[in-house]
């Protein structure tokens, strides 16, 4: 009889194991290209200077721009399995030309904003704009151009400056 209790007991706790609820896992994630160890060579901010001696006479027409300043924004130390960077471009845009940069000089030139564009197309790079370079031999760069800009003409004496933040999407 001893034995037959704990053969009856060894089946109940099996039988309420094998009763218990099951769950499923579901495992997922994302691999993403890695990122480029060196923007611009380690140095921020990028400084451009579109220079000490712009004349305001070169901004006197509506629409005008100063002479563009190029400049290059290079990626290096891309890792393998990253073929294009994509860049957004964020920043405070002018209230008289929301295509162009707001000029937030202490001492601003009167009628000026900054204008931004890509070197090879000539695409004006406003607010939320999206450039896309191909990384080759692991770097990528992106070519630009600035200048000073009016709108309506008649700049006054003054500085220009602006601050744009470039976010890099690795793909």
């Amino acid at each position: 009889m001893k034995y037959l209790t704990a053969f009856l007991f060894t089946i109940s706790v099996a039988e309420y194991a094998s009763a218990a609820d099951n769950v499923t896992l579901q495992i997922s994630g994302k691999i993403i290209a890695s990122p480029c160890t060196t923007i611009n060579g380690g140095v921020n901010p990028l400084v451009v200077p579109l220079g000490d001696n712009i004349p305001a006479s070169s901004l006197a027409s509506a629409g005008s721009n100063s002479s563009a300043v190029e400049f290059d924004l290079p990626l290096t130390g891309c890792p393998s399995g990253t073929s294009n960077i994509k860049a957004t471009f964020t920043g405070t845009p002018d209230v008289n030309a929301p295509d162009r940069w707001f000029n937030m000089a202490a001492s601003p030139a009167a009628g000026t904003a900054v204008e931004l564009r890509d070197k090879a197309t000539s695409v004006l790079i406003s607010n939320g704009s999206v450039l896309t370079a191909p990384v080759s031999s692991n770097k990528a760069t992106f070519r630009l151009k600035a200048s000073a800009y009016s709108k309506s003409g008649g700049a006054l004496p003054g500085d220009v400056s602006t601050v744009i933040v470039a976010s890099f999407v690795y793909q």
